[in-house]
């Protein structure tokens, strides 16, 4: 059974400072928390099978979206993580906490600085946006048997359309980091989805860490 436990307060509290280096550390924490909860709804819609409202160009679409604009969080999430281990105020904080809750906010500011090249580049490619380079390898590299359509429906006295093949574009530029030489695209997009799970759960485990060793005491 799932059970929950609200505490009402008051956010202003939480990110008092009193110092520059503490404002920086403030800082992060506040975009942390936007980005939590962006990477909440956008994971989740990624993964979620039936979503009728936002499916009317096809399941597909909607997935890639999602997944698209995750990465452009994630890649946010990692400036976060990566500017709070610099700043002295923050160190001194983690210093604090015992060694489980330590070792988890290592693991995850160690897995983005490890990744962080793929996930900028992967990002760059189509993270919300679809930049040149990654419709010029779509159009490249698409296959000639290739199957799309194009939806044309009336709305009131004019008509509308739905590219129900736009993802088929976006599918192909998802595989523009895979090296031809040691991977199939099969290969490179089964690492790619895991990198994704486990950037995404990374993510996540600390902004948990921050709300229980940073905040939640402080918000009444």
């Amino acid at each position: 059974m799932i059970t929950s436990r609200i505490k009402v307060g008051h956010p202003e509290r939480l990110f008092r400072y009193g110092d520059e280096d503490e404002k920086k550390m403030q800082v992060q924490f506040a975009r942390l928390c936007v980005l939590y909860d962006d990477l909440t709804l956008e994971f989740t819609a990624a993964n979620e099978d039936a979503i009728p409202l936002l499916d009317k160009s096809g399941r597909d679409n909607r997935r890639f979206y999602f997944v698209r604009r995750t990465l452009g969080t994630l890649s946010e999430l990692r400036g976060a993580i990566g500017a709070l281990e610099k700043s002295t105020t923050f160190q001194a904080r983690k210093a604090a906490w015992e060694h489980g809750a330590q070792k988890e906010w290592s693991e995850a500011a160690k897995f983005f600085d490890t990744n962080h090249k793929f996930l900028k580049d992967w990002r760059n490619d189509v993270g919300g946006h679809f930049h040149d380079s990654a419709a010029a390898f779509a159009i490249d590299n698409i296959e000639q048997d290739t199957v799309g359509t194009i939806e044309l429906y009336r709305r009131d006295t004019g008509v509308d359309v739905r590219l129900k093949f736009a993802y088929g574009l976006v599918a192909v530029a998802m595989i523009k980091l895979r090296d031809e030489r040691t991977q199939t695209v099969e290969d490179f997009l089964l690492d790619a989805f895991r990198f994704l799970v486990d950037a995404v759960n990374h993510a996540t485990s600390a902004v948990k860490i921050v709300t229980l060793k940073e905040l939640l005491e402080k918000f009444k």
